[in-house]
């Protein structure tokens, strides 16, 4: 999967660099216009080695049903966002 992925974002970026006029080739424009594809490439491996227990978990403070980031939060017994409880 993460090479079909990886493919597609190559696509996605010649594409980006083409609409462009080869502008987005400049070192600043194209990190700024792919950013979002680097960054979720790399939250796709932490999500995918997450999945193998909870000793791989990377994001902890995070509601278990509705993934809200509960980060900040102090003494939360409910997540703000769906309304589930967070007692364990």
């Amino acid at each position: 999967m993460l090479v079909l992925l990886g493919m597609a974002a190559n696509v996605v970026g010649i594409f980006a660099i083409c609409l462009t006029c080869c502008i987005g080739i400049l070192p600043y424009l194209s990190s700024v216009l792919l950013l979002p594809i680097m960054v979720f490439f790399v939250c796709y491996v932490l999500m995918y080695i997450q999945q193998f227990g909870n000793e791989w978990t990377f994001f902890k403070d995070m509601c278990p049903s509705c993934t809200y980031d509960l980060q900040g939060l102090q003494n939360a017994s409910n997540c703000p966002e769906c309304g589930r409880s967070l007692e364990k």
